[in-house]
């Protein structure tokens, strides 16, 4: 008897072993999904921020355009703006002419065209 007394202590400690393994699992995968649900809010009130940075750059922007004295840094980073949109300007030219010329271009007649797709024998 006092071996099968020590075998089910032995099954108990091992039963109860598994259990706190199983709940300190449980709790880490909580925390894991906690953290995450954490840092996503984190992740959005990042993208606030840049928001709110970018109005803060329009709005100096703006203000430039129309002429007002501004920083010299924002002079700076507004003749930036202004080069990267004259660039944008120069490739949707270029983009233009390519299909311009793509238009100008000769189609093939569709009678040649099935005719070479015609097997040899089929004449």
């Amino acid at each position: 008897m006092a071996f099968m007394d020590k075998f089910q202590k032995f099954a108990e400690s091992a039963g109860d072993m598994a259990k706190a393994a199983g709940k300190a699992a449980s709790d880490k995968a909580g925390d894991a999904i906690e953290i995450t649900k954490l840092k996503g809010k984190i992740n959005g009130q990042n993208r606030a921020i840049d928001e709110a940075y970018i109005k803060i750059g329009k709005h100096y922007y703006d203000a430039y355009v129309k002429g007002a004295d501004v920083d010299e840094d924002v002079k700076g980073f507004a003749a930036d703006i202004d080069a990267a949109k004259k660039e944008i300007e120069d490739l949707n030219l270029q983009i233009a002419a390519v299909k311009a010329d793509d238009d100008d271009a000769p189609e093939a007649p569709a009678e040649e065209a099935k005719e070479e797709d015609k097997p040899a024998d089929a004449e």
